[in-house]
C-alpha cells in the first residue's frame, strides 16, 4: 500500500502494542493511521501524501502504525474513531497530542506533523516537504 516499484513510502507497523513499546524505547511519538478494508482504495491525495519524499522523511521522526477497522475494532472503539481514513498522534503512553487529520492531503499532513513535533518533541523536527 502506497508503495510502487522503485518508490519508498512510510514504514508502517501493524501492531499497536509493539508500536507503543517501540515509541517508549526510542522515545518517539506515534502517528496512527486508522483505515478500513471496507473502503474501496485510497484517494489520489492519500497516495500523493504517503509517497511524498519529504513526508516520508518527516514520518521517520514518528513510530508509524496502521490500524485496520475490521482487525483492530477494540482500538477504534477505545480511541473513539468512527470515520476512516483518520490519523492521530499519540504520546508513548497512548495519550493524544495535537489534532487529528481526516482529510489526508500532503500540505495539511506536513503542517500538522511538524506542529506536533514542535509542540511535543522540538529536537526531532526535521524539514519535510516544501509547501507550495
Amino acid at each position: 500500500a502506497w508503495q510502487t516499484r522503485g518508490e519508498r513510502g512510510i514504514e508502517w507497523m501493524y501492531s499497536y502494542a509493539e508500536a507503543l513499546k517501540l515509541a517508549e524505547e526510542k522515545p518517539r511519538l506515534l502517528m496512527v493511521y486508522y483505515w478500513s478494508d471496507q473502503k474501496k482504495g485510497s484517494s489520489p491525495e492519500e497516495n500523493k501524501a504517503f509517497l511524498d519524499e519529504g513526508l516520508v522523511r518527516l514520518s521517520q521522526q514518528y513510530i508509524c502504525v496502521r490500524l485496520n477497522q475490521s482487525v483492530d475494532r477494540d482500538l477504534f472503539l477505545a480511541h473513539k474513531v468512527d470515520k476512516v481514513p483518520h490519523i492521530r498522534f499519540l504520546k508513548p503512553d497512548g495519550g493524544a497530542c495535537g489534532k487529528g487529520i481526516s482529510a489526508i492531503k500532503l500540505e495539511a499532513m506536513v503542517s500538522v506533523m511538524r506542529d506536533v513535533l514542535q509542540q511535543y518533541s522540538p529536537e526531532q523536527v526535521e524539514t519535510g516537504s516544501e509547501q507550495k
